[in-house]
């Protein structure tokens, strides 16, 4: 890089700027005027083509027209030969510290946090490192949740030590690290999914980004979100505290495998889902679901035996039970005439029984946890409920 010509032109750039005023870190517009010197550093040989910086397999553009403004931003801060020299680090390969971050709306978690599955920690907002980048999207608009403007309940952390960090004109990659960062928001999905069958509310996921435990690059990928909000939120978002019971909860459910964690995983989704929507006809579908992922295990006379079973496992007394499976049946009449109807409109009756599906959805998986084995629904079936296997 022709570090004279750079300097040069930055300076330029700089004179033109009206005066910062004393509340003012850097001036608020700086890409107002970076356009001459975004177009020097085009002409620079790390700049001929598209830029990128590779934090593991994930890249942050890192463009001219990105990096001119920034330079702006910094000089007044650094003075503006430690803005070139910031530009000169960044170029250079390095390892760090990366955390996945994921705003959680929905649950709150406890004071020190709590550690998940795949190496998911759920904190308070404000106990992440306190990166530029976090700070960034904490003083940003806050996500769109369904029409309301509300802060994230909740941030969700995964941490991946001593990252490849460097920059490249390509960002074809083999590094194994990529696939870990791709998946990153879904393991927190998936950790989170451990709270279903014991909060009554519904969770959402907004933001993620990574922050990096470099201050260089912190400023360089600051205010890039890997993945944005979800378009279309739902409205229903809940507010859970996560207690020493829940947690508890947790702890059994991730300790589960195989094909009862895959059942309990698919109805987890959908009971939360449900709980989301903002139609009874969405919340009736999605509660089927869930509750067919756990209590059924072909299609004949599901609906008999989805009745029988939830009744069986989620009451003790026969008034009870007789309720439940009321319940399921009208929960079932509603799916019936939504799939095979070609009608999405409920009659707000239905509500309740509809809700009352989902408590009793929740109970079945949490029963389930507790018992920690695939149901023999045989014997559940012969002894009245009394056993489960």
């Amino acid at each position: 890089m022709n570090r004279a010509e750079v300097l040069g032109e930055l300076e330029a750039a700089l004179s033109k700027l009206p005066p910062i005023r004393a509340e003012q870190a850097s001036h608020p517009m700086p890409h107002e005027y970076a356009g001459r010197l975004a177009r020097v550093l085009t002409e620079q040989p790390e700049f001929k083509n598209d830029y990128w910086i590779r934090v593991g397999g994930t890249g942050s553009n890192f463009l001219p027209m990105f990096v001119a403004p920034k330079l702006i931003e910094l000089a007044p801060l650094i003075g503006v030969n430690g803005a070139i020299d910031w530009l000169q680090r960044v170029l250079v390969p390095r390892r760090s510290d990366v955390w996945s971050v994921t705003e959680v709306y929905g649950l709150n978690a406890p004071e020190g946090g709590v550690m998940l599955s795949g190496g998911v920690k759920l904190i308070r907002p404000g106990d992440q490192p306190n990166t530029v980048n976090s700070r960034y999207f904490a003083q940003s608009i806050v996500s769109m949740r369904g029409g309301m403007i509300m802060p994230p309940t909740s941030i969700a952390i995964i941490t991946f030590p001593n990252v490849e960090i460097s920059g490249s004109q390509d960002l074809s990659t083999d590094d194994t690290q990529f696939h870990v960062f791709g998946q990153a928001r879904r393991r927190t999905e998936d950790a989170l999914l451990s709270f279903a069958g014991v909060v009554s509310s519904g969770w959402d996921l907004g933001r993620s980004w990574f922050d990096v435990n470099d201050q260089d690059i912190e400023h360089a990928i600051m205010g890039h979100s890997w993945t944005g909000s979800i378009p279309g939120a739902p409205l229903f978002i809940g507010n859970a505290e996560i207690t020493s019971d829940i947690i508890a909860f947790s702890s059994a459910y991730l300790k589960l495998k195989g094909k009862l964690r895959r059942r309990l995983d698919i109805a987890s989704r959908h009971l939360n889902s449900a709980r989301l929507r903002r139609s009874l006809a969405e919340k009736a579908v999605e509660t089927s679901i869930a509750l067919e992922a756990m209590l059924g295990d072909d299609r004949f006379d599901l609906t008999y035996k989805l009745r029988l079973r939830a009744a069986l496992i989620a009451a003790g007394g026969l008034e009870e039970r007789k309720a439940i499976s009321e319940v399921v049946k009208r929960l079932y009449g509603c799916r019936s005439s939504i799939v095979h109807g070609g009608t999405d409109t409920i009659a707000p009756e239905a509500g309740e029984a509809i809700e009352q599906a989902m408590v009793v959805c929740s109970t079945v998986i949490e029963r389930i946890v507790q018992h920690g084995h695939e149901p023999d629904w045989s014997t559940v079936e012969l002894s009245g409920g009394q056993r489960l296997a």
